[in-house]
């Protein structure tokens, strides 16, 4: 194998904690470490603003960059059916300007729900070998037991593209940052990709970021994927967004990278009391480094008389418009235990 990670998991009640000890690290030295950094509302608005972008506008029009924002150069688009992604560059002329991947999903979300399929593959695309990596973790008997990194076989049927993918990136500049998002499933492909290219260009920075994307793969997944040393990984969610809820943890899926999320508090009469924007450490936190983390959701958790308005919190043009004018409360770091 071309690396080997060894970790040890504690439950506490539903909140769990993590340390990977990697015996890969010298091959990777040298690879700038960005998991942990923070995101700004800048970025994240105009990661909303693409992940929006791609469901209202005709990509195969004739005068293409008429469709494409000002200060943004189109550079391709695939339509592979239930894979739909585009590819821009930002054209402000700096060090700064951004290579960014978009991958469209849905808001028709009613039916993929009843009828989501959680059979879990191997991480890799269908034409090449899976992720050839192992995970271990310890158990409460001193012994370890094999951690597979298994994807949802839907999400993991989009890196079917991922060679034509390449080939748009190949006629920009790439290097040495590329950025990553999507909403709802396009979030799902998004983490995806953003995985399996990170982890095979270790000299490449690949920031992703996704609004209300699925839960995508097993606890072997979420490891293998914040254990990537040049993968920044957020999620964001809005309040209780319904998506982000499937499939279930109970089904062995668990939620990758840091949690950007906004809530809203209501009270008896449904009447807004307040709402806070807080940033969590891989979601679940970490007792070690001090920060506080928060308990996987359940689809269970999920009521006929709250599934309309979660409903509605998950279309992308509500967090478009979430995020067009939080910059003011926008978290500077990690929520940390009291």
């Amino acid at each position: 194998k071309s690396s080997l990670y060894f970790c040890y998991g504690y439950y506490n009640y539903v909140l769990f904690s993590v340390i990977i000890l990697s015996l890969a690290s010298a091959v990777r030295a040298g690879v700038k470490d960005i998991r942990n950094e923070m995101v700004d509302a800048e970025f994240t608005h105009q990661m909303a603003t693409l992940s929006r972008l791609v469901y209202y506008r005709d990509f195969n029009a004739t005068n293409i960059q008429e469709v494409i924002p000002e200060n943004y150069n189109f550079i391709g688009w695939i339509d592979e059916g239930s894979t739909e992604v585009l590819v821009v560059t930002t054209s402000e002329g700096t060090d700064d300007d951004k290579v960014i991947v978009i991958f469209r999903g849905t808001e028709e979300i009613e039916d993929w729900i009843a009828n989501v399929d959680i059979e879990q593959v191997p991480y890799g695309p269908p034409n090449r070998a899976p992720i050839d990596f192992e995970m271990y973790r310890a158990t409460s008997s001193s012994e370890v037991e094999p951690m597979p990194i298994l994807v949802h076989r839907g999400f993991s049927n989009s890196l079917k593209l991922y060679d034509r993918v390449l080939q748009l990136l190949s006629s920009s500049k790439m290097e040495p940052k590329l950025y990553v998002t999507g909403h709802s499933l396009g979030g799902a492909n998004a983490q995806v990709f953003s995985g399996y290219f990170a982890y095979n260009n270790p000299n490449v920075s690949v920031y992703c970021m996704t609004f209300g994307s699925p839960r995508v793969g097993t606890e072997g997944f979420k490891l293998f994927m914040e254990s990537i040393f040049n993968l920044n990984l957020w999620r964001v969610v809005n309040n209780n967004d319904i998506v982000p809820r499937v499939p279930s943890y109970l089904q062995d899926f668990s939620h990758a990278g840091h949690l950007l999320w906004y809530r809203r508090y209501v009270d008896k009469e449904g009447n807004l009391t307040g709402a806070s924007l807080n940033a969590y450490y891989r979601q679940v936190g970490n007792a070690r480094r001090g920060y506080k983390g928060i308990p996987d959701f359940s689809v269970a958790l999920i009521t006929a008389e709250t599934a309309n308005q979660y409903v509605v919190e998950h279309f992308m043009k509500t967090y478009l418009s979430l995020f067009s004018g939080l910059s003011a409360v926008f978290p500077v770091g990690f929520v940390k235990q009291e």
